[in-house]
């Protein structure tokens, strides 16, 4: 079992090729009691300074964007599912979910629906908000997990790090 975001279809052809099956299910509750729903969303920016802003919007409306008369739609046979996140416009969702279905022939539609009921309940704040001190705060929770991948356990007072990491990042974040 994994927590993975959708886009991690890129990578389950190898799993699937080895005989593998997969499935999804809805996150259970979490320890508040709250349903969470992880979004894990790409949005693609422009440099306001390019000086190619024309051929960047061309590339990264491609997988959404019309070409001639066909609409592309990423996940499907026009579109390699390079990209592999599911489309924010809904029109394009049904053409994603179906090229996932041919993809992996062993899931059904409510193995991709899963995804788009979890719209719904989105972290706050999102793993894709802004961070402040955003480096000081990865280099303090990298060390957090450096000490748990170095820590034999009966010597880790796990209860004890993680309030000090806890302690220590709201330090950080309210600089």
């Amino acid at each position: 079992m994994a927590l993975s975001p959708l886009w991690y279809t890129c990578c389950l052809d190898q799993f699937k090729n080895a005989g593998n099956e997969f499935g999804s299910a809805v996150l259970p509750l979490g320890a508040d009691g709250q349903i969470h729903g992880r979004i894990d969303a790409d949005t693609p920016r422009i440099w306001k300074g390019t000086k190619h802003s024309q051929e960047a919007f061309q590339a990264l409306s491609y997988p959404i964007g019309p070409k001639g008369n066909q609409t592309l739609v990423v996940g499907s046979d026009e579109v390699p599912a390079a990209y592999s996140g599911l489309p924010a416009n809904p029109n394009y969702q049904r053409s994603y979910i179906d090229g996932l279905l041919k993809r992996y022939p062993f899931t059904t539609t409510e193995t991709w629906d899963i995804f788009k009921a979890d719209l719904a309940y989105p972290d706050s704040p999102s793993a894709e908000q802004w961070q402040p001190n955003w480096n000081e705060a990865w280099a303090r929770e990298e060390t957090f997990f450096d000490l748990l991948q170095n820590t034999p356990p009966d010597e880790l007072d796990f209860d004890a790090e993680w309030q000090k990491m806890v302690d220590d990042l709201n330090v950080i974040y309210n600089k």
